[in-house]
């Protein structure tokens, strides 16, 4: 299990990164201001995108890792599990947020799942 948590921290870093980089890149192409917390409850803040990206990115590796030690098919499984996840948490997005931040929203949906299945996906099982 430590070995996927290794490569959970490094996909969460990654994803945050890109995360991040997508919100200052639709908040400058839209003319607002890049904020790094508030208290909107529908818009979307560095703080709030980092940790949820975080915590998406460490809780999908233990899920992968406990997984991998059920069954050899744990890619599949996973992959299955994160396209299911990403589109409800991109339908959830539609409903709890703001316009503005909807179309961002969807990306940032897909970009964690990728990234933690690119980099899961090549993890050595032990």
């Amino acid at each position: 299990m430590g070995n996927f948590l290794k490569v959970g921290l490094v996909s969460a870093l990654v994803a945050t990164i890109i995360n991040l980089i997508v919100y200052v890149l639709f908040r400058v192409a839209q003319g607002n201001t890049i904020e790094l917390i508030g208290d909107n409850r529908g818009a979307l803040y560095i703080l709030t995108i980092t940790f949820i990206t975080f915590l998406a990115s460490i809780l999908g590796a233990v899920l992968y890792g406990f997984i991998a030690k059920q069954t050899n098919k744990v890619t599949i499984i996973y992959v299955t599990i994160a396209i299911v996840l990403a589109i409800l948490s991109s339908v959830a997005s539609q409903l709890l947020l703001i316009e503005e931040y909807r179309g961002m929203a969807h990306i940032l949906h897909v970009i964690v799942p990728v990234v933690s299945i690119w980099f899961l996906s090549k993890t050595k099982q032990n």
